[in-house]
């Protein structure tokens, strides 16, 4: 076998010839699981019978039964209640597409743009006068103006950094703008004579206190540590959130990094608004009492977290049926390479056995200092990139099943997860995974795709760096997606590994919404601390809030190795693969 190493240095001084790749999942302040108790073996080949941290206890009983049923008996107006649940996006963050979905009309409008004080200023004048709140940036002024004819509003309250000039009104309409002053009278002026203030200590469950209000209340929630009161004021005590019974807006679930225009407008149509720990309501069975029973719709999600209207459905029923997801809610930490030797990585450096027990010890570093269960786990090199055509002129040499068997089953005999790694040369993705089928029809069994060795006719691997297309991908993903479905599997990791642009340069266009398949992206890039994280911040630029992130440390191309201390809180967000190569 003519197998060829990584040569191509990775430095984040630019994402041209030569870059760092790195992986990380969207961190999300998630309660996490408790790390499963007792033996957490996998059942050997052959079998898919699930392990206990892949099969947590079905969500049933009084109290989730009572949830379904009052979700299901929520009455909502019937322009909303057509197909399935709703996903509102708010890529830009402005609640216009939510002030879009709500509101048919509204004589009234809030406009803000500043601190957190001020877009709270803007979200108690929004919730008090029933109005859409809409966050006015330097690009988004034309959506802006947009809507606000749609809406045909007359009144403007403008809130923060902004003056009467930079409100785009519509030119065709008599609108009354009322401008912020910055003082607090002008908000007593603005709010009911019985409005309250209510000062808060942290902002990281604004949302949350938020989604306590309803319409027409008055309400000014306050940051304290932007403002010092003048006067010293108790906090209001915010009522517990509550299950309206009926109401014209569907129920409608966010999460903290949800916008809060987007969370505010919802609130001032009068939809009963939800903040759950996570987009993924399978993590938390409070999350799932949240959603229970509308699988069917009508529910709307506030951000792209939230994938599509389709995605949201299916995890809804998934988590009915008690169907977990791997990712996010562990940590996976892994032994790279292939079972021939030690050319290709940590983990063909010993026997089987020998490696689940060194790439346990390395877990347990982890574990000590998270409260996130850490999994051990191998990423296997199922097809080695070769400097050779080979016999079938592929440029690439495919393991047998047998091959990769001793190490699947000693990872699994202590509990731990593989990967399948594919380096497909001039052959396609596909085809490669499907020889894997046999593998990859065991619960914890994912697969990896390196577009790095997917080279073209005219290239050759070391001489160029390879790449794949978003079609390439969503096809593979596609069938393995299927396969889950078909063999009723847990869901799968599905990681794609990048360390330059060039290798996935439509990844816009990658589908990431399947809920059989938890999609991360690993980065692999190596050298000192600096370029590593460089490359890290370059390649999150963009990602789609449904990917999650891997990070890889090389024993011997990092300068220094980043310890399992620094690999925690000098990477963020936290990755949820961490591999070693």
């Amino acid at each position: 076998m003519r197998s060829v190493r990584r040569r191509f240095i990775r430095t984040a001084s630019g994402l041209g010839a030569g870059f760092v790749l790195t992986t990380a999942l969207v961190a999300c302040s998630v309660p996490v699981p408790p790390a499963p108790s007792g033996n957490r073996a996998f059942t050997p080949a052959g079998s898919v019978e699930i392990p206990e941290f892949l099969s947590p206890p079905v969500l049933t009983g009084g109290q989730f039964r009572q949830a379904a049923q009052a979700n299901r008996a929520y009455v909502v107006d019937g322009r909303f209640v057509a197909g399935g649940p709703t996903v509102l996006a708010d890529a830009d963050g402005s609640g216009v597409e939510v002030s879009r979905y709500f509101f048919t009309k509204s004589p009234t409008a809030v406009i803000v743009a500043g601190s957190t004080g001020d877009i709270l200023k803007g979200a108690a004048l929004a919730i008090n006068h029933r109005a859409p709140l809409l966050q006015l940036s330097g690009e988004n002024a034309p959506l802006v103006t947009a809507e606000l004819d749609r809406l045909g509003v007359t009144d403007v309250y403008v809130v923060g950094s902004l003056t009467a000039a930079d409100v785009p009104v519509p030119d065709d309409r008599q609108v009354t703008v009322h401008v912020d002053d910055g003082t607090d009278t002008w908000m007593t002026d603005n709010l009911p004579t019985t409005a309250t203030q209510s000062w808060l200590d942290t902002d990281t469950d604004l949302n949350a206190a938020l989604a306590k209000l309803r319409p027409g209340e008055a309400v000014w929630l306050r940051p304290s540590w932007e403002l010092s009161p003048q006067v010293e004021q108790p906090a209001i005590a915010l009522a517990a959130e509550t299950i309206a019974t009926s109401g014209g807006a569907p129920i409608t679930v966010a999460t903290e990094e949800t916008s809060i225009a987007a969370v505010v407008s919802a609130i001032a149509a009068g939809a009963p608004v939800r903040i759950l720990s996570h987009a993924d309501p399978r993590l938390n069975p409070v999350d799932m009492q949240q959603v229970a029973g509308l699988s069917a719709g009508p529910v709307v999600g506030l951000g792209s977290q939230f994938g599509s209207g389709e995605w949201l459905s299916s995890v809804i029923a998934m988590g009915e049926s008690g169907q977990q997801p791997v990712l996010p809610g562990q940590m996976f930490v892994a032994l790279y390479g292939h079972p021939s030797g030690d050319a290709l990585g940590a983990l063909g450096e010993q026997n089987p056995q020998e490696a689940a027990r060194r790439v346990q010890e390395l877990a347990a570093t982890y574990q000590i200092l998270t409260e996130i269960p850490v999994t051990p786990a191998f990423e296997i090199i199922a097809t080695v990139a070769s400097g050779g055509p080979g016999d079938d002129g592929n440029y690439s040499n495919e393991s047998t099943v047998e091959e990769l068997t001793g190490y699947v089953d000693a990872i699994t005999a202590v509990g731990g997860y593989v990967v399948l790694d594919l380096q497909p040369g001039r052959a396609r993705f596909l085809d490669q995974a499907r020889l894997y089928e046999p593998l990859l029809l065991r619960p914890n069994v994912g697969l990896a795709l390196d577009p790095e060795w997917m080279i073209g006719p005219e290239q050759e691997p070391l001489e160029d760096i390879g790449q794949t297309s978003a079609a390439e991908v969503n096809e593979v993903a596609d069938w393995l997606a299927g396969l889950v479905k078909q063999h009723h599997l847990p869901q799968k990791v599905f990681i794609l590994h990048q360390f330059n642009l060039s290798m996935l340069p439509d990844r816009d266009q990658i589908r990431v919404d399947r809920p059989e398949l938890a999609t991360v992206l690993h980065a692999d890039g190596s050298g000192s601390w600096d370029d590593k994280l460089g490359t890290w911040n370059t390649l999150r630029e963009g990602l789609n809030p449904m990917v999650m992130m891997g990070w890889k440390n090389f024993y011997d191309e990092d300068s220094p190795v980043f310890t399992p201390e620094q690999t925690l809180s000098e990477v963020s967000p936290t990755p949820v693969f961490v591999s070693y190569q």
